[in-house]
């Protein structure tokens, strides 16, 4: 059962955030939400771009509209940033009663501290997502592919791989 839970939460990341690309895509089909073609990066938010407000991201975008962009940012959010840590939190809850964690001799217990360890650090990422949407919302609407086609490699990698430094760095 716990093997499962464990499955179960680590799929369901990579699976929300493909339905989250589906409907990204159908945001900027039908919803008209961005004007390709302009070049790398002319038509996106770069995540190179820090300062930038939520109207010259709407501007930057070619949205007439702010349903499509908060729609889009609330996905993000949910899919991209929260699901991190929600589903972190659960799996160890899930692992949390098993014999294993309270087992001094086998390291168990080493590795429930720093099982509690990375905890903290999701729930300051959680905490820092909540600081950044109030802050500076545009973080929501970065397009990473773009970000990497205009040459901001470090920024694109750390976006995606490292997504609690990068939103550190964004917000200073």
């Amino acid at each position: 059962s716990q093997e499962f839970n464990l499955l179960i939460g680590f799929l369901s990341s990579y699976v929300l955030r493909g339905m989250t690309t589906t409907v990204e895509a159908w945001l900027k089909r039908d919803c008209h939400l961005c004007i390709c073609g302009r070049g790398p990066g002319a038509a996106a938010v770069l995540a190179s771009e820090r300062g930038m407000t939520w109207e010259e991201a709407k501007a930057r975008v070619a949205a007439t509209e702010d349903v499509p962009l908060i729609m889009l940012a609330g996905l993000r959010l949910v899919f991209w940033h929260w699901l991190q840590p929600f589903a972190y939190a659960m799996l160890l809850y899930s692992w949390s009663d098993d014999d294993y964690f309270g087992r001094a001799s086998e390291g168990g217990r080493l590795q429930a501290a720093l099982a509690i360890a990375v905890l903290a650090r999701e729930v300051l990422y959680f905490a820092c997502s909540l600081v950044a949407v109030s802050q500076r919302p545009t973080f929501l609407l970065i397009d990473v592919a773009a970000t990497w086609r205009s040459g901001a490699r470090g920024e694109a990698a750390a976006s995606v791989m490292m997504p609690e430094k990068f939103l550190g760095w964004y917000l200073l």
